[in-house]
């Protein structure tokens, strides 16, 4: 019953080492990655810089 306990306790450090030590993940979708042009200065930027208009996508200084 004791190896049992201790092979428990050792699987628990593992799994919670394993999980501080990890990647991050990190989510990009398409929508975050992706690039838009400017329908006044037609410049390609990010999308999560943009302001969607009726016309298209306009950059941050029109």
């Amino acid at each position: 019953m004791a190896i049992l306990i201790s092979v428990l306790i050792f699987v628990g450090i593992v799994v919670g080492l394993a999980r501080l030590l990890g990647e991050s993940s990190v989510d990009i979708s398409e929508d975050q990655s992706s690039m838009v042009k400017c329908i006044e200065c037609n410049v390609y930027f990010p999308a999560l810089e943009a302001r969607k208009t009726s016309r298209g996508w306009i950059c941050k200084d029109h």
